[in-house]
């Protein structure tokens, strides 16, 4: 509705943006850029939310490790921009 996607933020990984609880609201179908926070659909992991680290030339997206983590440097990859599902315009704390 409204190009919209909600997430509610069940994790500590983006605490100081997004605390354990938060409601989010991310817009669909925009371009990204390093610093966004993402809403992504991971073949593996299903959906996350996520820091951009770099966008490459032909739109590959990759993320920033998130500290505190078991293991912080897990890569998730290079995802193509079909698996970003929107960037954050809004969160209800």
């Amino acid at each position: 509705m409204f190009g919209l996607s909600m997430a509610w933020i069940p994790a500590k990984g983006l605490r100081r943006l997004l605390p354990w609880g938060t409601v989010a609201l991310f817009r669909k179908r925009v371009v990204v850029k390093r610093g966004d926070v993402v809403l992504i659909r991971h073949p593996e992991h299903g959906r996350l939310v996520r820091r951009v680290f770099a966008v490459g030339r032909r739109g590959g997206v990759s993320f920033e490790p998130l500290p505190g983590m078991r293991n912080p440097h897990r890569n998730l990859g290079i995802l193509p921009p079909e698996r970003v599902l929107g960037r954050l315009v809004f969160r209800i704390i």
